[in-house]
């Protein structure tokens, strides 16, 4: 049994990766579990990933990146050697544990793939819970999307990420926990940008 607990969300040298092998050495030891007592490596391998999951330090259930819109869009997909059959579900968000409604795809047997709501309402109809989409937020991955916006020139397009995501549930309290110079960059941008407009609409209406 392998895990993987992908690349690129920390530096070297620049972060405690302590709990990081913590988070793998949990997510193998579910797995494990699951063989020692018998269970199918498909079973197994569900354990393990539903540990990296309920994990929020890995891009997988909570702790996902940001799409560009704002939420949390998530895939997952299982495959059993033994008989050749898979099940994936992809762009779904409220399956706190999507790994587990890929597993319900494969032992369905109907197709191989679902889809965002079609996805969830099968997820639902095999008694798997649901939860609304601000449950996989970190503040962390807030910081990188808000970050990377605003390293391409693209505040206003953060503002309103903010406005719509927080207006619809999908953002929580994190979206608040901003530091004081973001929030300042931010507003301060959105007003600069709107000022010619006020100005002209003042004008024509004098």
């Amino acid at each position: 049994l392998a895990v993987h607990g992908g690349a690129g969300t920390i530096t070297v040298g620049e972060a405690d990766e302590a709990p990081y092998h913590d988070g793998l050495r949990s997510a193998v030891e579910a797995g494990a579990a699951v063989l020692r007592s018998g269970g199918t490596a498909l079973d197994a391998v569900v354990a393990a990933v539903m540990a990296l999951e309920d994990c929020q330090l890995f891009n997988a259930g909570r702790g996902a990146v940001f799409n560009a819109a704002g939420e949390h869009e998530l895939d997952a997909g299982v495959m059993d050697g033994a008989t050749l059959r898979a099940g994936a579900v992809a762009a779904v968000h409220k399956l706190p544990n999507p790994v587990s409604a890929a597993r319900e795809v494969l032992l369905d047997g109907r197709c191989v793939v679902q889809c965002g709501h079609g996805a969830e309402a099968f997820a639902q109809s095999r008694g798997l819970a649901m939860v609304p989409n601000s449950y996989f937020s970190t503040q962390e991955r807030l910081a990188m999307i808000t970050n990377a916006l605003i390293g391409r020139g693209e505040l206003p397009a953060v503002a309103q990420t903010k406005a719509v995501g927080f207006l619809n549930g999908i953002v929580t309290q994190q979206a608040l926990m901003l530091s004081f110079e973001q929030l300042f960059l931010l507003f301060g941008s959105a007003f600069v940008l709107s000022l010619p407009l006020l100005l002209l609409l003042r004008k024509s209406k004098g």
